[in-house]
């Protein structure tokens, strides 16, 4: 299966010059509204999709005729460009798929194309996530719902929400429908032979889960009562209908994900716009460790506004996009672990809020602090823990971590 490598766009809308590297497993989109983080997602989307949604050109004045035409390239740029290819998608084996629009003149929408695409396994996930609410099932089907006609069915509500179409159910309803049968059908009874398969699903979700939910939470297990799936937790049993707005978000992300998976060595391409959405900051900081413990075998590209996301797995790719001094967008690739002071100053610009110290930093602190926390502060004792933490590319938080480690020892003092 193909994964995604690099985008490249020239001169499109408000992009200048954009060339992205893609993560073997996670890329992050940054940056301000408006500076294309969403269309860039949305290209990335018609290889799991196909024509997601339709570009929408602007009415400029042309020059001959002093009439209006929509034009999908900024006039100014047409004079000097005549292609009408913009850019291109490489693949990992090496392949390419030339990004295309139409001709000089277009109605006010128009479609992109990609050729050769290849069509690659996984999801995409728009900015706005469903509610959750109360939907009873009025049928459980006694046919089997295999993983792929689950996807199907929650993929087709989202595209329909894409184009406005509000009448489609609610994710929730479709995961209820689907683990209802899933249930019955894999656990069996005196009457009904276990459906092993569906069974396996049922746990393997489950599982994931218990990984990717708040450990606050203290998710346990899913039980059936009166034919409501309800989660019973360590803070209490509640019914999937009536979670929060953020433990809907993390259910409906990892539903979508887990119904792309059909077989857990194949490689999977999931896009998830705006990824920290509904989520409380310290969800923000769990969110892509969990989705990348639960899901190993999927590459990530996601966008955010949040600097709880940046940096928050150190094995990954972080661009931002900026404006140039003509104002319009080109990308710059953050290096979040060996430099980043660098990477503050360009997310206080392009964010307006600085960076802040991700989770598998807190925790190499922690590990180092309790390592010479025991120990006489000697020269060599010094030298060593700035070792480890220049073996951590986090050599500038030695004074941080000197301060923990006093700290520590006086508290063990007391």
């Amino acid at each position: 299966m193909s994964f995604v490598e690099k985008i490249v766009i020239n001169d499109w809308k408000q992009f200048s010059d954009i060339e992205i590297e893609f993560h073997p497993q996670l890329t992050i989109l940054t940056g301000a509204n408006g500076s294309g983080k969403t269309t860039i997602l949305n290209l990335l989307g018609k290889l799991v999709y196909g024509n997601i949604q339709d570009e929408i050109a602007v009415p400029s004045i042309d020059k001959e005729t002093g009439g209006f035409k929509y034009i999908p390239r900024s006039l100014k740029l047409i004079d000097n460009v005549r292609s009408n290819i913009i850019g291109y998608l490489k693949y990992q084996d090496g392949e390419f798929s030339k990004i295309k629009i139409p001709d000089y003149e277009v109605g006010a929408v128009y479609h992109i194309e990609l050729d050769n695409i290849k069509r690659i396994t996984g999801a995409y996930i728009p900015s706005h996530r469903v509610v959750f609410y109360y939907q009873h099932i009025p049928n459980i089907s006694t046919r089997k719902i295999k993983k792929s006609e689950a996807r199907l069915t929650s993929s087709s509500s989202i595209i329909s929400k894409l184009y406005h179409d509000h009448s489609s159910k609610s994710t929730n309803y479709f995961i209820k429908e689907t683990l209802l049968n899933w249930a019955i059908s894999g656990a069996g009874n005196d009457f009904i032979i276990s459906d092993k398969e569906l069974k396996e699903y049922f746990l393997e979700f489950q599982d994931i889960l218990r990984i990717t939910l708040p450990k606050s939470l203290g998710f346990s297990k899913i039980v059936i009562k009166n034919y409501e799936i309800i989660f019973e937790t360590s803070t209490g049993d509640f019914m999937l209908d009536a979670v929060s707005g953020g433990i809907s978000a993390i259910i409906d992300l990892v539903w979508l994900i887990f119904t792309s998976i059909e077989n857990k060595s194949e490689n999977v391409l999931v896009i998830i716009d705006e990824v920290e959405n509904h989520l409380h900051a310290t969800m923000q900081r769990e969110i892509l460790p969990s989705l990348i413990e639960a899901f190993p075998n999927v590459q990530f590209i996601v966008s955010t506004h949040s600097p709880l996301i940046i940096g928050s797995v150190k094995d990954s790719n972080v661009y931002a996009l900026r404006y140039n001094s003509d104002k319009r967008i080109f990308n710059e690739k953050l290096d979040i672990v060996n430099k980043a002071r660098s990477a503050n100053q360009i997310l206080d610009e392009v964010l307006g809020v600085s960076f802040t110290m991700p989770v598998w930093v807190e925790k190499s602190l922690e590990e180092i602090t309790n390592k010479y926390a025991n120990s006489e502060i000697t020269s060599t004792i010094f030298h060593q823990m700035r070792n480890d933490l220049k073996e951590l590319g986090l050599e500038s938080l030695v004074p941080l971590t000197m301060e923990k480690i006093i700290t520590k020892i006086n508290d063990q003092n007391k």
